[in-house]
């Protein structure tokens, strides 16, 4: 019996130095947990403090760009009015057009094939003067049109292009 106890006095011993390295280590273990979890409420607030700077970087970068789109697109509207406003005094009045003749000894646009002779003693006599014809209206409603479109496809061209070098 005495070896019972002594045995089951051992085991309380035991039990006792068991139970006092594991608080031990219970303790080492919270102050741990407790030290982490500082360094990381640290870390939350630095993160939301550079957060809330770059998203205001952001806003400020956002609102120039929409202050530049704004001016960008009141501009497009002005030249697309003033290209409007010109194809419709274009559409209004006859296109007259100026037509200088080439020499007829058979150049470019001369008229001839090359090789044949020339139609007049002195090339280009009797062409001295430009004349001046008026579009049929067909034909200059179509001229019209174009001119619209390359007016517009040149202000779209010069619009970009202002954008994209920061004008």
């Amino acid at each position: 019996m005495i070896q019972a106890i002594l045995a089951l006095a051992l085991a309380c011993i035991a039990l006792g130095f068991t139970s006092c390295s594991y608080r031990d280590r219970l303790i080492a273990t919270e102050q741990t947990l407790e030290a982490q979890s500082s360094a990381i409420k640290i870390q939350n607030e630095e993160a939301g403090a550079l957060l809330a700077q770059r998203t205001a970087e952001r806003d400020a970068k956002q609102a120039a760009l929409d202050r530049l789109a704004a001016d960008q697109e009141k501009k497009d509207e002005a030249a697309t009015s003033e290209i409007a406003r010109l194809a419709g005094e274009l559409r209004n009045r006859p296109i007259r057009v100026r037509v200088v003749a080439e020499s007829r000894a058979g150049g470019p646009g001369g008229g001839t094939a090359p090789g044949d002779a020339a139609c007049t003693a002195a090339p280009g006599a009797g062409d001295a003067e430009p004349a001046i014809w008026v579009l049929p209206e067909a034909t200059a409603r179509s001229l019209g049109e174009v001119i619209a479109e390359v007016e517009t496809m040149s202000a779209a061209y010069s619009s970009c292009r202002a954008v994209l070098l920061g004008r």
